[in-house]
């Protein structure tokens, strides 16, 4: 049985650094997978390559055992949808606007949206609690907002993957816990997500499985248990810290950072 998205033997360098090596990966549906490391360690590199933005030197990603490489763009846009770490915006369209353009891959040239369509748009605004900010400027909104929007285009787009690059880092704590149980909640729909997180403690909670980077290179990979370990912990964040697990569930940690290297 095909996974949904995978990729072999990655390589991959920006002006001559290296800075993913050798990734090979394998992600089915109803996972939330979280990408980990420490600054520079290529997570958002890795999720360019996982959706055929940057091409590898070495290597294929796949959908369904298709080659990324030779898939058309809209063909990826009707499976991957992508929220992006920088979500400025110089232009002035409205919160629905630019929800509405996660419409664009299922529709033909020159298409209005259907009813259908509109009622998938207020619904991906109601999830994210963007639906009274409906007929506001996106260029006028704070960054939380603007990073809400961008995912309620993303929920609009309806693929069977979503790939998310630091999707807390403008958000509120409440926030922050709203979207990721959204996500979690979408994964136990169906849904494989894939996200670049920072917060180990929120990695640890929401995620089925985390991916350690550094340098380019997976260096762990399982369940948060697996891999949140205080010998992870020291040397690719240099913290040392009690990890600690939960009463309530065997497979769930929380980190208590002591002090930085």
């Amino acid at each position: 049985m095909s996974l949904l998205l995978e990729c072999q033997k990655l390589d991959f360098s920006y002006q001559k650094k290296r800075v993913i090596s050798d990734v090979t990966l394998g992600f089915d549906e109803n996972e939330f997978v979280g990408l980990i490391g420490p600054n520079g360690a290529g997570k958002s590199t890795l999720l360019n390559l996982l959706m055929g933005l940057h091409p590898p030197e070495k290597g294929q990603a796949y959908i369904s055992e298709h080659d990324i490489a030779q898939l058309a763009r809209k063909n990826i846009a009707r499976n991957i949808s992508f929220v992006p770490q920088d979500v400025s915006i110089e232009y002035a369209f409205s919160v629905r606007e630019i929800v509405a353009m996660g419409r664009n891959p299922h529709l033909g040239a020159f298409q209005v949206e259907s009813p259908s369509d509109l009622d998938i748009i207020d619904r991906a605004m109601k999830k994210t609690d963007i639906l009274t900010m409906a007929e506001r400027r996106v260029d006028q909104l704070s960054g939380g907002e603007r990073q809400r929007v961008f995912i309620a285009r993303a929920l609009a787009q309806e693929t069977p993957i979503l790939l998310l690059d630091e999707p807390t880092a403008s958000l509120d704590l409440c926030h922050q816990l709203s979207l990721l149980t959204l996500v979690r909640q979408l994964c136990g729909e169906g849904l494989l997500a894939i996200a670049a997180l920072h917060d180990l403690n929120l990695a640890a909670r929401f995620c089925d499985r985390l991916i350690l980077l550094d340098q380019g290179i997976v260096v762990a990979q399982g369940t948060p248990i697996e891999v949140l370990t205080k010998e992870n912990l020291y040397r690719y964040f240099s913290i040392e810290a009690e990890v600690e697990v939960s009463a309530l569930d065997s497979t769930q940690v929380s980190i208590k950072a002591l002090h930085s290297v």
